[in-house]
């Protein structure tokens, strides 16, 4: 699973999911225009991001996305976006 974190990181957290089989970059647009006042975090899910590995569950995803949060020292996320299959992460994320 990989990662694009942009802006200030003393600012609010936004949390952003793909669509199925997108990536952090189809977001870019959006972080773009986001990362001037918030802190960013948008991710690509296995199986998407050249790894080699698999997507394999929401819950899978959810404990990896949660540990990253945990070690970026965030407490607390403002906005969670999720497109398609991202926004049923992102509701799996919100539920745990």
């Amino acid at each position: 699973m990989l990662y694009e974190i942009s802006g200030n990181q003393d600012s609010s957290a936004i949390l952003m999911f793909p669509g199925s089989f997108g990536s952090a970059r189809s977001m870019q647009g959006y972080i773009d225009l986001l990362k001037e006042n918030y802190y960013v975090i948008a991710v690509t899910l296995d199986g998407c991001d050249g790894s080699g590995n698999s997507y394999t569950s929401k819950d899978e995803v959810t404990d990896k996305v949660l540990q990253k949060v945990k070690e970026l020292g965030i407490g607390r996320i403002h906005l969670l976006y999720g497109l398609s299959m991202g926004g049923a992460n992102a509701l799996n994320f919100l539920y745990k």
